[in-house]
């Protein structure tokens, strides 16, 4: 991405990809010593009694109520997010392409 010309100048728009997300957790997992979702548990959702929260790592969740999507994105996403109960429809492990999202300020 580094070799892709900027979306717009500073303070003329703004985008949201997850590079900082991601950067974040690769520094969680040096500091902590341990898995993200491990420390995640441990130090915040543990504490807090969110019990029932998660990573969204797998299809199948316990729980999981069903939410709509617009297909309008051009993201290919379905209509719905679940296809039968507690089962995602999209596999969150799937690699979305990147590039076309950071191109469309997606």
């Amino acid at each position: 991405m580094l070799e892709e010309p900027p979306l717009f100048m500073p303070w003329d728009g703004w985008s949201c990809f997850d590079t900082g997300n991601l950067l974040l957790g690769i520094i969680i997992v040096a500091a902590a010593g341990r898995e993200y979702e491990a420390e995640i548990g441990a130090s915040f959702l543990g504490p807090l009694g969110l019990d029932n929260t998660g990573p969204s790592n797998t299809q199948d969740i316990q729980g999981l109520a069903r939410g709509y999507v617009s297909t309008a994105s051009g993201l290919g996403l379905p209509a719905r997010t679940t296809d039968h109960p507690e089962h995602m429809a999209l596999n969150p492990r799937r690699r979305m392409d990147r590039r076309w999202a950071f191109q469309h300020g997606q």
